[in-house]
């Protein structure tokens, strides 16, 4: 396993530098290579996810329940990290390993390696990956990999039920964009190397917090005081006092859903007491207007059932699928339109008093 350390992020161009990283391929194919890419094999798809979040993701359809066989086993959420490796023909004392979303390596990260190894951590899920590594006088061409269409799951110590809700397709073939908005339980027992991972990691600028007032800690961020804070308490499902379907509580939900139209919000964490009711509001609406299928939503909504906070009511998969699928219903029946979900929730929030230049900006934001 190699060991490594990030050095920096970079902006390239598409030219070739002699002796550095280059994106011209076609004529060093044609040159032996010096450094070869052992693992993963060019194009390959990696699975991120663990062995029972790839097993119910990749067999998932809403209304079947199927997080139940996972269900009150604690957080065992978290992905797999990925180790990239290579043969170099000239041993090098030290390798510079790029890493870059884009195929010119433009807008790259660079690591050093001191064995024919790196560790990775974090990807984002459903993303093509190119890396180059350079060793003495040697320089590999492009490779390429693939992440698999999984939930990307974050860990933050002392905090439950952690997820990136990104990463997600939306009804017009672009996706939601992955590390601007995270979901999960309250941060009242976050430890120093959960906020180290909340700030530097994950580099979060605001903490959503959709508590009532005296539940739990309040009034400030436990992740530091440099994090914007915003305390708003929201509803969840329908029906009653509680739900999103009384006027009462639409002024609270439209103000916790104008913290996304502002682009200097983020990265945001959302969340709740154990981060599954009134979280997932804010999350199936933020969803839902970007256009995500009901079916992903319904996911991310069940992923909930791998952490221990999650499961810590005792309230049965079951129980709380119907009550999304309730709830999912009404958005429907509310709205004027015999349309998509995502005209569903657009309808929905212009009734609690967002505007549509603000849904826009959500949109704008949130959708690569």
């Amino acid at each position: 396993m190699g060991i490594f350390k990030k050095i920096g992020v970079f902006a390239l161009t598409a030219c070739c530098v002699v002796g550095g990283f280059s994106a011209c391929g076609e004529e060093e194919r044609a040159v032996e290579e010096t450094i070869k890419a052992v693992s993963p094999k060019e194009g390959k798809i990696v699975v991120l996810a663990n062995d029972e979040v790839a097993e119910f993701a990749f067999s998932y359809e809403s209304g079947y329940n199927l997080a139940e066989p996972y269900y009150g086993k604690g957080d065992h959420y978290f992905m797999k990290t990925l180790t990239l490796e290579w043969s170099a023909k000239n041993p090098a004392d030290e390798y510079e390993v790029a890493l870059s979303e884009n195929a010119n390596m433009s807008n790259k990260t660079v690591y050093l390696a001191q064995e024919e190894s790196l560790t990775l951590s974090d990807l984002f899920v459903n993303t093509t990956y190119y890396w180059q590594v350079k060793g003495g006088e040697d320089t590999s061409r492009v490779f390429s990999f693939k992440t698999a269409n999984t939930p990307r799951t974050i860990k933050i110590d002392g905090v439950s039920n952690t997820r990136d809700i990104g990463g997600k397709a939306t009804e017009d073939g672009r996706m939601v964009r992955q590390g601007i908005v995270y979901r999960g339980g309250k941060l009242d027992n976050i430890t120093p190397s959960g906020i180290e991972a909340f700030t530097n990691t994950y580099k979060i600028k605001t903490d959503l917090d959709l508590r009532k007032e005296g539940e739990g800690k309040q009034g400030g961020s436990p992740a530091g005081e440099e994090i914007g804070y915003y305390n708003y308490s929201c509803p969840y499902y329908t029906g009653g006092k509680v739900g999103i379907d009384c006027e009462d509580n639409y002024e609270n939900l439209a103000a916790a859903m104008r913290i996304f139209a502002n682009a200097d919000n983020y990265p945001v964490y959302i969340h709740c007491s154990i981060g599954r009711d009134r979280t997932s509001m804010v999350s199936m609406l933020l969803l839902g207007v970007c256009g995500v299928s009901v079916n992903d939503i319904s996911l991310d909504y069940e992923m909930s059932f791998f952490s221990e906070s999650g499961c810590a009511d005792s309230a049965t998969v079951e129980q709380m699928t119907g009550s999304l699928a309730t709830t999912m219903a009404y958005l429907f029946r509310n709205s004027s339109t015999t349309g998509t979900f995502k005209d569903a929730c657009e309808t929905y929030l212009l009734q609690i008093g967002l505007t549509q230049a603000e849904i826009d900006a959500i949109r704008q934001n949130m959708i690569k």
